[in-house]
């Protein structure tokens, strides 16, 4: 009887000081903070992958011409030679309700072309300023310099 409880005593002992061992050896908090840094790696690293992918389509859609030309027309208003490109503003009346349309000052100048019947009739006028010398031409060409 004394053998049998002290056998069940050893057991208790045994598995007691086995849990704290696990405990104590264990961090148990740490492992679990690791794997939700884990989940947030792997949700990150999806995101990336998905951007990652969209930019490989943008990169395989430059590799035509066409897209190319779109995006060059569209974003920077360049065409082709021997092509003219037309910028249609809105109305006196439009330009308060189309917001930031009824600006111009986003498009070049060369952009914009005059209805030749409202356009004031341009007279040729003798230039008074006199033409820059050759010198003060080439500096002005090597502006880059400074």
């Amino acid at each position: 009887m004394i053998l049998l409880y002290r056998a069940r005593l050893f057991l208790c002992a045994s598995v007691l000081a086995a849990i704290v061992l696990l405990v104590l050896e264990l961090p148990i908090s740490a492992m679990l903070h690791q794997r939700g840094e884990i989940a947030q790696a792997s949700n990150e690293l999806s995101v990336v992958a998905s951007h990652n992918a969209s930019l490989r389509a943008d990169v395989a859609a430059l590799r035509e011409d066409s897209a190319i030309a779109a995006i060059a027309h569209e974003e920077y208003g360049l065409v082709r030679p021997g092509q003219l490109s037309y910028v249609i503003l809105p109305g006196r009346g439009d330009a308060a309700s189309s917001g930031s349309l009824g600006s111009t000052a986003n498009l070049p100048a060369s952009d914009l072309v005059l209805n030749p019947a409202s356009a004031p009739a341009a007279s040729p006028q003798k230039s008074t300023a006199h033409e820059p010398s050759l010198l003060g031409r080439v500096l002005r060409r090597l502006e880059f310099w400074r």
